[in-house]
């Protein structure tokens, strides 16, 4: 079957085709053209996206659930729920994402996340392009949501079973680089190919300097949980922004960050080092309230704000859909540079660049469309559109 997107806003790498149409075929993107093709195929299915724009599908490192669901669950109907979910927001390539638990907790995770991306009986199993590791090898002082009575000293064997319970679905573990433990975990893990983030961290600038070397290149949600900037102690924020083999997070739902501090993050890393994710939790999508999560903490949401009973942030309801709107209206971008964040950036991250995360022939069809209010109106996985 062909499926041919016509009268498109096209946000290709670097511009915007007005009025364009895209081709896809098999699965892959065949071509993307300034009009419609003069001949067409005979079987070809015709979306009119007359006044929308096309959007590579979105990428997100960092989503702990949505929609009442949370990956620690550990159950295929949270995992199948929170992929739903983020995926009717336009992802179409994620990272269920761990938080600090018992061992036994994030072990039933990793093992129900494993199931599931090997289960031919899950539809959205293709969605998941591995898990992301948060905690409980965080620094007590900036753990932020994460339970205090279970955050651990990075240990070798321990990560090891993790990675096995995983069957090797660990593609990024965040970690505090300053723990005692760590230079052994970051190596093993770098030894394995997984990318490893700094986060929940005090970690001074010197102590970065050193985690960069032993293998550390990401930052996870670049200014949240993390030791902040000072001109005496510029802080791993400062080793961050210097090191242009790093790149860093960003949530920009514009309460975690202020967007003068997003627009400092851009100017310091560029526009191919910055990463939009949303960092979401169960409440995502629901009404604001009070929630229970599965440890039996309580969260309040109050206009779309996660918080514990201390008023820390706890995670977010941001969607990436809303992740791009937000950088656009707020932040200045071009839509191609804002796809850059949320698709392209990641997909390198994860090496999946050469199929996925931007608009071009011989890519993967994963796609979404935006109306002119960002509200999402379908959206294409591997050529097939999704029923959500």
């Amino acid at each position: 079957m062909t499926v041919i997107i016509e009268n498109a806003n096209i946000v290709a790498a670097d511009r915007v085709i007005t009025g364009g149409s895209l081709t896809v075929r098999d699965g892959k993107i065949m071509r993307i053209d300034e009009r419609l093709p003069d001949h067409l195929a005979a079987d070809a299915e015709r979306y009119d996206a007359r006044g929308m724009y096309v959007y590579p599908g979105f990428v997100d490192l960092h989503v702990h659930g949505g929609n009442g669901f949370d990956l620690m669950d550990a159950t295929p109907e949270a995992i199948d729920g929170m992929c739903r979910y983020h995926a009717a927001h336009g992802t179409t390539t994620l990272l269920p994402t761990t938080r600090t638990a018992s061992v036994a907790a994030i072990t039933s995770a990793l093992t129900a996340a494993n199931t599931y991306m090997a289960s031919s009986q899950e539809p959205l199993r293709s969605l998941i392009a591995g898990i992301h590791l948060e905690g409980p090898f965080l620094a007590l002082a900036y753990r932020g949501a994460q339970r205090e009575e279970e955050l651990l000293l990075p240990s070798l064997p321990q990560m090891k079973e993790w990675l096995s319970a995983s069957g090797g679905q660990i593609r990024l573990v965040t970690i505090a680089p300053e723990l005692d433990g760590a230079e052994s975990v970051i190596r093993h893990l770098r030894e394995q190919n997984i990318i490893v983030s700094a986060g929940h961290s005090g970690a001074t600038y010197e102590d970065m300097i050193r985690a960069a070397d032993w293998g550390v290149q990401h930052i996870t949600h670049c200014y949240n949980g993390m030791r902040g900037f000072h001109h005496r102690e510029p802080g791993m924020l400062s080793a961050a922004w210097l090191d242009d083999e790093v790149t860093a997070e960003l949530i920009f739902d514009t309460h975690h960050a202020h967007p003068a501090a997003a627009q400092v993050l851009l100017r310091m890393k560029g526009l191919d080092r910055v990463v939009l994710i949303t960092d979401a939790v169960r409440p995502a999508g629901l009404p604001d309230g009070k929630y229970i999560t599965e440890a039996g903490h309580s969260l309040t949401v109050e206009a779309g704000i996660v918080r514990l009973p201390t008023g820390s942030l706890a995670g977010s309801t941001l969607t990436m859909n809303i992740a791009v709107k937000n950088a656009i209206g707020q932040l200045g971008l071009k839509p191609y540079e804002a796809a850059r964040l949320a698709s392209l950036n990641p997909a390198r991250i994860l090496g999946l660049n050469q199929r996925k995360g931007s608009l071009a022939p011989g890519k993967d069809a994963d796609l979404v469309v935006l109306n002119e209010r960002f509200e999402v109106q379908r959206v294409m996985s591997l050529g097939h559109w999704l029923e959500l």
